[in-house]
């Protein structure tokens, strides 16, 4: 015989890089319901961007419409505070939080869960712009003395703090005489879209347009991309969306699990000869190796790079090409971080012979930059002459463009040649190289190139 289930809905909030949070925080609902809820005609079900409908309007108003269905909220905070939604110059866990002070204020929403990770003492000294304003909500929460939190050091431990909170909640059903701030729904109810699926097309699109460089909304950006890898109906509509999946992960900060998608398409396309399949695992071992330099994984970063160079470096296709290209350069500025600027030119001039020649836009660009990055490499190793040759050799080759967005590496040419031009006691031609790159980009609009010629006046001002 059917029986009325009570359903409470439980919102998450938290900004980008607690993925194991939200994943624990569902793992605990379920547990909860099945193991202490049922037998009480309870089902705690969980809510977050994950869950949000796709619908006509700003991203994070859809959460923020799901938030105002729940019954109780729980947000978590680390090191990351996120970043702007849309048109609102408030990060979506901000907005969320104050939504949810509304909510409990007016009653409804029953209770809400605060908890804080704890952070590494040396962040602490120096937050920087993403720790600071958690800091800064941290003590307004304990100044204010409204609300209670938990800090917590361990995945466990915070999901031990989860379950006593779920444990009082349950309680709270019983002595309301099990009643919710929802009607009573029977469980062939729960929980089910509410319109139709707009689709791939439509998913894949709005995600690219909230990720750097065409927007800044990467925890967004995410949302989207998540649905489009659930309703892929093909390989490679997989593999496109989830490369955006690992690119918006990745951007919220959440490296591991965004380098854990790249290495899902790699695998599923290792033995495939398809020409469409290879290209995207050729971009996500690429991705995958920017992933592992920003997690300092350098000998893993550098067998990526190689992959992709030993299996695609004899390649004619344009795009495999491209990518190619694109590894090239991230290895050489991989050895010259590492100060291992030998190897650096030497794979720049590998680049160079390589894609010297070629006319498409996009491989001109790496190649430009590759001079340039190939006389910093230069100078370190005080070979000051062949500096100046690689400088004059970029601007011999692109001179005579005039895209813009050429702009910050000719004034990136133009300032390690002069500095180049002073280590070898030659003032006045350094100081000439200055002014004319002063001339020349004084009305520039490209933001990389306005920061270079601010430094090469600090270089023209020190001889």
């Amino acid at each position: 015989m059917p029986k009325q289930i009570t359903q409470y809905r439980i919102f998450v909030g938290s900004p980008g890089g607690l993925q194991a949070e939200r994943k624990k925080f569902r793992d605990r609902l379920q547990k909860c319901s099945s193991d202490h809820g049922l037998a009480r005609d309870v089902l705690f079900h969980p809510v977050g961007w994950e869950d949000t409908i796709g619908g006509v309007g700003r991203p994070q108003a859809l959460i923020n419409d799901d938030l105002r269905t729940c019954d109780f909220a729980v947000f978590v905070f680390h090191d990351r505070w996120g970043s702007k939604t849309g048109n609102s110059d408030k990060c979506g866990t901000e907005e969320e939080w104050e939504l949810a002070e509304q909510l409990y204020e007016t009653a409804q929403i029953r209770n809400i869960a605060l908890f804080f990770k704890a952070v590494d003492p040396g962040k602490c000294a120096d937050p920087g712009e993403q720790l600071t304003p958690v800091l800064r909500f941290r003590q307004k929460i304990i100044d204010s003395k409204r609300y209670l939190f938990r800090d917590y050091q361990t995945l466990e431990e915070f999901a031990d703090v989860l379950d006593s909170h779920l444990a009082k909640w349950l309680e709270m059903h019983d002595a309301k005489g099990n009643s919710s701030a929802l009607a009573d729904v029977p469980p062939s109810d729960l929980p089910r879209l509410s319109q139709a699926d707009p689709g791939f097309a439509f998913w894949m699109s709005e995600a690219k347009k909230l990720l750097p460089p065409d927007g800044n909304a990467a925890e967004a950006a995410l949302i989207f991309a998540s649905r489009a890898v659930a309703v892929a109906k093909t390989k490679l509509e997989w593999a496109e969306a989830e490369h955006l999946h690992g690119r918006a992960l990745c951007e919220t900060g959440a490296l591991t699990e965004g380098m854990a998608a790249f290495t899902g398409i790699v695998e599923r396309f290792s033995d495939s000869n398809e020409p469409e399949e290879q290209i995207w695992r050729a971009k996500a071992l690429g991705n995958k190796g920017i992933t592992l330099g920003r997690l300092a994984r350098s000998e893993e970063e550098l067998n990526a790079y190689n992959e992709v160079i030993v299996r695609y470096g004899a390649s004619s296709d344009p795009t495999l090409r491209e990518q190619v290209c694109k590894v090239l350069f991230n290895k050489a500025c991989m050895y010259g971080q590492a100060k291992n600027s030998n190897e650096a030119v030497s794979v720049f001039d590998d680049l160079i012979a390589n894609f010297g020649s070629s006319s498409e836009a996009n491989l001109q660009s790496i190649v430009a930059k590759s001079f340039v990055n190939k006389a910093v490499a230069l100078r370190h190793l005080d070979r000051n002459d062949e500096a100046i040759s690689a400088c004059d050799s970029m601007i011999a080759r692109f001179g005579l463009t005039t895209d813009s967005s050429f702009d910050e590496v000719f004034a990136r040419a133009a300032a390690n040649k002069g500095l180049a031009l002073q280590k070898l006691g030659r003032q006045k031609e350094a100081i000439k190289v200055y002014s004319e790159a002063i001339v020349r980009f004084k009305n520039t609009k490209d933001d990389g190139a306005k920061e270079m010629i601010k430094a090469i006046r600090k270089f023209k001002s020190r001889r």
